[in-house]
């Protein structure tokens, strides 16, 4: 079963992802848990990321090291589509719990056998996953603000997903111009990412959504500015991902709102 379900799942295939899932049956599983690893990946194929953390997770409470680099696979896919996940999945909080356990898991292993994954990384995962189960309480927040800098040292600091993260830690914290900067510069890194000049990758569009959104909350900022922006990014490019594209038109009437209520118009 182990082998059949190995050579299905190396296709990454969709078609032989749900043949592994078929055949991962309940009563296989529970003769073998550890086949939980391959349905965890299976269901990662099918874009079924919640099933998949909660069939990962419930493996994740042992220390055996096999599992991590699905773990890792995983909440990597995670962070990079939380927004997303937030508005798709029925029961976000139990995703984010279980993406919680499956990331000390692989803290634990980091913690020993340093060789597989750095520590830095799994507590890089601990952290954003955090700004999604605590926003706005300060004492948590400065949790967060503590782990990250304990981070530094290993070159993690300059990753995206640490800028990423230290963004979105800023926002939590109401320090919107700093922020600001920082989703700028996530941005700028993922226009590398295009693959022509008139698309721009979804994690672009993440950094830029909030950018502009923090430049909204500046007191500094002049709102027109902000819905300049948003205009031209609309009649730019065609094909903005459904999700951002709502929060840039959410954004775009809550300017025209407060330029609409400004002293002096």
């Amino acid at each position: 079963m182990h082998l059949y379900c190995h050579l299905l799942l190396d296709t990454q295939d969709i078609t032989d992802a749900q043949k592994a899932l078929n055949i991962l049956t309940d009563s296989e599983i529970e003769n073998d848990p550890n086949l939980n690893v391959f349905k965890a990946k299976a269901l990662r194929y099918l874009d079924r990321l919640d099933e998949s953390a909660e069939c990962l997770a419930g493996v994740c409470h042992e220390n055996d090291y096999r599992h991590l680099f699905e773990a890792d696979a995983l909440l990597l896919e995670i962070t990079d589509r939380i927004e997303e996940l937030q508005q798709q999945t029925a029961d976000f909080p139990g995703l984010i719990r279980n993406s919680q356990v499956i990331a000390r898991y692989c803290q634990r292993i980091a913690l020993s056998t340093n060789d597989l994954i750095p520590v830095s990384q799994s507590r890089l995962y601990l952290a954003e996953l955090s700004l999604f189960t605590t926003p706005k309480d300060p004492q948590k927040l400065s949790q967060i603000d503590e782990l990250l800098n304990g981070l530094r040292g290993d070159g993690i600091e300059n990753t995206v997903s640490f800028i990423r993260c230290r963004a979105g830690l800023l926002r939590e914290q109401g320090k919107f111009e700093q922020a600001a900067r920082l989703w700028a510069q996530v941005a700028k890194m993922r226009k590398n990412q295009a693959a022509s000049n008139n698309t721009r990758p979804r994690q672009w569009w993440r950094a830029k959504f909030y950018e502009l959104d923090c430049c909204a909350k500046m007191p500094q900022t002049k709102i027109g500015t902000v819905l300049h922006a948003i205009e031209v990014l609309e009649n730019s490019f065609p094909n903005i991902p459904p999700l951002w594209a709502q929060k840039l038109s959410s954004l775009k009437q809550q300017c025209r709102k407060d330029d609409d209520s400004a002293p002096g118009l």
